[in-house]
């Protein structure tokens, strides 16, 4: 994932685009893991994401409905 990020910036994309459902809320986590590894600092980087998404899947084992919650 550190070689995509740093051919992402080398081929001028430097803006990512996030929401906590992606990979099952684990692709945030993930990348900012790996941002970290990465070197890129954050001033080099956008990011975009999407929150109160409430999707059901098995890490989420509360969810019983797709709907958006927008409370704390």
């Amino acid at each position: 994932m550190v070689d995509r990020m740093h051919c992402c910036m080398d081929n001028g994309i430097m803006t990512f685009d996030h929401a906590d459902i992606y990979g099952g809320y684990t692709t945030e986590s993930d990348f900012g893991k790996t941002f970290v590894k990465s070197g890129i600092g954050r001033d080099k980087i956008q990011l975009i994401s999407k929150c109160g998404i409430q999707y059901i899947v098995e890490a989420r084992n509360y969810n019983s409905v797709k709907h958006y919650d927008f409370g704390s």
